[in-house]
């Protein structure tokens, strides 16, 4: 049987992950943090999760209670999406 190697980057992800206890709890702490961010720099979010708190969320399975985005929220106010200013945008990929 062949011997298969380690990657650098199978070191840095155990790094990353390694203060969680599994890579649900590791997933689910960095969603809470971009859930966060959405709701604090981004008017959309604020409001659309203004009944939803972070506090709410201790598994992947609690993300099915987020309000969904619709086409129509996006097309009546493209720019309440965004959460930085306009002139810090410099490109989109």
């Amino acid at each position: 049987m062949k011997k298969i190697c380690k990657t650098p980057i199978e070191a840095w992800v155990k790094n990353k992950i390694q203060p969680f206890t599994d890579l649900d709890s590791y997933r689910v702490s960095k969603l809470k943090e971009a859930i966060a961010y959405a709701k604090a720099k981004s008017p959309f979010y604020k409001k659309h999760f203004e009944k939803f708190g972070i506090e709410d969320i201790s598994s992947i399975k609690d993300f099915q209670k987020l309000p969904f985005t619709t086409v129509d929220d996006i097309a009546n106010n493209p720019f309440s999406f965004l959460s930085v200013s306009q002139d810090e945008i410099h490109r989109i990929v």
